[in-house]
């Protein structure tokens, strides 16, 4: 269980994610370079979300809520399925990234309450606020919501209230399966 819950340390995300950015480099540079930003403002999240939290964990260190590595991963995982459902690749190998990216996240859950270092509430929030985090990721990368003067103003393209609502990269549910989405 050590082996598979290192998956969500420092030492087993940044080979992750530099490895998520040199498969993305090819087909969309931009996407590759937001990829480490996206991954350090995870870190930064989780930081506060501890901080401002609080709580013990299981086997009583400090800052237990959420679990740092759940949060990680799902946003990481997230990003590479992404990447893969706009990908060329064969239907089967969208369908096994997704299914490889999800069962290393429930692997790495339940390493976190297997070891005692969470509680299973600090699994759900981490899973909670890691997809919080990664549907505002997409909305960026979707709709280029960094504009070259920043984050896009309200009515501009690249802004939230500018963005069409049948297109919104959550209402994209058959892209793992199906092909690019509903449109």
């Amino acid at each position: 269980m050590g082996a598979i819950t290192s998956l969500g340390d420092a030492g087993g995300l940044i080979p992750l994610i530099v490895l998520v950015s040199a498969l993305t480099w090819r087909s969309n540079r931009r996407h590759a370079l937001l990829i480490p930003l996206f991954m350090a403002g995870t870190g930064l999240l989780q930081l506060v979300a501890k901080h401002l939290v609080d709580r013990p964990r299981p086997n009583l260190e400090p800052w237990g809520f959420p679990s740092g590595h759940v949060l990680s991963l799902v946003v990481l995982l997230g990003l590479a399925a992404y990447g893969l459902a706009g990908s060329r690749a064969r239907r089967r190998w969208r369908l096994l990234g997704g299914a490889l990216g999800a069962a290393t996240l429930v692997a790495v859950a339940a390493s976190r309450l297997y070891l005692d270092a969470h509680w299973i509430s600090d699994v759900l929030g981490g899973f909670t606020l890691g997809l919080a985090y990664l549907l505002a990721a997409l909305l960026v990368l979707e709709r280029g919501g960094l504009a070259r003067g920043g984050i896009a103003g309200p009515g501009q393209a690249g802004s939230f209230a500018y963005m069409p609502w049948t297109s919104a990269p959550w209402k994209r549910a058959t892209w793992l399966v199906g092909g690019r989405g509903s449109e």
